[in-house]
């Protein structure tokens, strides 16, 4: 499996505890939103996609939206991640060009 079994969560289990189908999260695994690993007949989650995984419950469940829409909201979100990071970048550069005297 290459992953160690401390590091992932059973689907079951998550979804139980949620109260979800599993095949929500099979939808999100099928358009690439979360990823899924099946090993000996079982599917699990890494633990470090859960936050991930329950914003986009939340996004469904409580805020109505589906899956194409959260597909959008999630590419939107990490969109402004990368520019984010950009202008930290460009606003570092400039206060390094900005400190040198000529």
């Amino acid at each position: 499996m290459g992953m160690q079994t401390e590091k992932l969560i059973a689907l079951n289990d998550f979804c139980r505890y949620h109260n979800i189908e599993v095949s929500f999260v099979e939808s999100l695994n099928d358009c690439g939103l979360i990823e899924t690993f099946k090993a000996g007949g079982e599917t699990f989650v890494e633990l470090n996609a859960l936050p991930e995984l329950e914003k986009m419950l939340l996004l469904h469940f409580d805020l109505d939206v589906n899956i194409a829409g959260i597909e959008t909201i999630i590419a939107m979100l990490q969109r402004i991640t990368q520019l984010n990071q950009q202008m930290k970048h460009l606003q570092n550069r400039l206060r390094f060009y900005e400190g040198e005297q000529f």
